[in-house]
C-alpha cells in the first residue's frame, strides 16, 4: 500500500462524527476534522466520578453531568479518511481492544506504574491507562498528531482528578532514530525529568502499529532498546488485515506475518512471547473478532512454557 493511498477506519463509519468548525489542522489535511463520542462501560469496582456522562452543547463544547452510572464517555477529535502516513489521526480497532484490556485490569496491572505508549496517535489508550497508572507518556511522531493527542487529553477532564491529568505527558518519539529521546525546547521535547522516568518504565503499550514492514522493524528495534529488565512488560494490540496478493495468489496477511517473524526471533533470543486471551469484558462498542490480537512480551524468558510463535502468511492463522 502506498503512503498516499487513503484509508478509513471502520470505527468511524457508524460513529456520530460532528464536523469541527475552524479546526487549526484542517487546512493541512484533505479529510474532515470531526468530533466523536465513544461510550464505554467502567468496571463496577472502579465506578466513581469517572462514571460521568457527557453531552455536547450547540457549540460543540462538553457539558458534564454526574448520574449514578457505570457508563462513561470519551470525546475524541480525529480525522476521517487519511493517507497511510497519517493513520494516527484516526481511531482503529486495536486501540479499542487495548483500551478494554486496560480498563478490565485497572489497578491490578497499572496501579503505581510508569507507562509508555508507542504510536499513541489520538491518545485513547494513554487516557485509559492514566485512569490507573502513576505516570503515562503518550508518544508519536509529527506535530499534528501530537497536538491532537494533547487536545483530546485536555478535553476529557471528566476521566481524571486534577493530579491524574498531569500524569499524561505527550512527547515526540521517532522509532527510526538511534536515540529517540533527544532533548529540545519544543512542546513535545523530552526533559531531563522525563529521561529519569523513562528509565523506570514498567509497562510499554502499543496499538495498531503493525501495517508497514519498515515501521514494524523500527518499532521492534525500539522495544529491544527500551526493555532492559525482567520487570518490564509490553502489550501490543493489532488487527490482522487479510488481503488477496498476486504474489501468493491467495488471501494473506503480509504485515502480520512480518511481525510474527520478529516475535519468533525475539523468542529465540530469550524473550517471553505470549498471545493473550481476549475474552476480557468489552467496554467499548465495536466488533471483537478473531482478527484482533493482543500480545504480551517480556524479557528475559520466564520459566513458564509458552507456545512457540511460528510465522505464517496464511489467512487462516
Amino acid at each position: 500500500m502506498l503512503e498516499t493511498e487513503v484509508v478509513l477506519s471502520e470505527i468511524h463509519i457508524d460513529s456520530d462524527n460532528v464536523p469541527i468548525a475552524d479546526d487549526p489542522l484542517q487546512a493541512s489535511h484533505a479529510s474532515q476534522a470531526v468530533r466523536s463520542r465513544f461510550r464505554f462501560n467502567v468496571p463496577d469496582k472502579y465506578v466513581s466520578e469517572a462514571a460521568d456522562t457527557l453531552t455536547l452543547d450547540e457549540d460543540g463544547d462538553i457539558v458534564v453531568s454526574r448520574p449514578d452510572s457505570t457508563e462513561s464517555y470519551v470525546i475524541i477529535d480525529h480525522f476521517l479518511a487519511t493517507p497511510l502516513k497519517s493513520v494516527g489521526l484516526q481511531v482503529w480497532k486495536g486501540a479499542l481492544l487495548l483500551s478494554d484490556f486496560l480498563l478490565s485490569e485497572g489497578d491490578g496491572v497499572l496501579g503505581g506504574k510508569v507507562v509508555l505508549e508507542l504510536g499513541g496517535g489520538i491518545g485513547l489508550c494513554s487516557m485509559m491507562a492514566a485512569m490507573f497508572a502513576d505516570t503515562v507518556y503518550c508518544t508519536d511522531r509529527g506535530d499534528d498528531v501530537l497536538y491532537l493527542c494533547r487536545k483530546n487529553i485536555d478535553q476529557n477532564d471528566h476521566l481524571y482528578d486534577e493530579d491524574s491529568k498531569r500524569k499524561v505527558r505527550v512527547r515526540e518519539l521517532d522509532w527510526t532514530k538511534e536515540d529517540p529521546f533527544v532533548a529540545g525546547n519544543g512542546p513535545w521535547s523530552w526533559t531531563s525529568t522525563d529521561r529519569g522516568s523513562i528509565d523506570k518504565t514498567d509497562i510499554i503499550i502499543a496499538a495498531d502499529v503493525v501495517y508497514d514492514n519498515s515501521l514494524t522493524d523500527s518499532f521492534v528495534g525500539t522495544l529491544e532498546r527500551l526493555v532492559k529488565c525482567s520487570d518490564q512488560v509490553v502489550y501490543v494490540a493489532l488487527e490482522r488485515r487479510v488481503n488477496f496478493t498476486l504474489e501468493d495468489l491467495d488471501a494473506a496477511s503480509p504485515a502480520h506475518c512480518h511481525f510474527l517473524g520478529h516475535l519468533a526471533r525475539l523468542q529465540e533470543n530469550g524473550w517471553a512471547v505470549q498471545r493473550m486471551d481476549t475474552e476480557f469484558p468489552r467496554g467499548f462498542r465495536y466488533t471483537r473478532d478473531e482478527y484482533l490480537e493482543l500480545w504480551k512480551l517480556s524479557w528475559p524468558y520466564a520459566s513458564m512454557k509458552l507456545e512457540k510463535v511460528t510465522p505464517s502468511c496464511s489467512s487462516a492463522t
